[in-house]
Formats: structure tokens, sequence, C-alpha cells
């Protein structure tokens, strides 16, 4: 991407069973990354709408890494709330 920043945006969304028992990949991710002097954003969502605005946020951001910290099958991405079918994604 050009005249991107090589810093990482991290859009998490779990079940609500990882929430309960307090599982946060991103959260590692994001502390991992600052021992490393990076810099990251880290967005935590449970609808397609917070998925919709994080997208645009991560655009207007000119990070350079997008990584999606969520549970997923073979046709989409499962929110803790929602499900976004891959044929969606082609909407944002």
């Amino acid at each position: 991407m050009k005249n991107s920043r090589p810093e990482v945006f991290i859009i998490e969304s779990n079940s609500w069973r990882d929430e309960e028992d307090n599982r946060r990949e991103g959260v590692a991710l994001r502390e991992m990354l600052a021992l490393s002097e990076k810099r990251c954003k880290y967005v935590y969502l449970r609808t397609r709408r917070e998925f919709r605005i994080a997208l645009e946020q991560f655009t207007s951001s000119r990070y350079r890494y997008l990584h999606l910290a969520c549970h997923g099958d073979g046709h989409g991405l499962h929110l803790t709330i929602d499900y976004l079918p891959f044929s969606m994604c082609t909407h944002f």
C-alpha cells in the first residue's frame, strides 16, 4: 500500500464464551507489539455495523497491516452477535 505506515490494526470479535473466559488474542498481540515498540490500533467489536466502521477506521489510518482476531468458517466470519458472510464483504 503506497504511503502506508508499517503498523498493525487489530480487529477482534469473540464468542460469548470466549468473552466470559477472557480469551483475547488481539489484546495479547497488541501487548507483544508494544514490547517491540510497534504502534498498533486495537478495536473490539460485536456487530456487522461496528465491523464496517472499524474497516473505515483502518482505511483512514493508513496502517499497512490488518489482523482479524475472530472465528470463521469457509463462508464467513463469526462476530459476537452477527455472522458476516464473505459475499457481504464486497459491499464494504
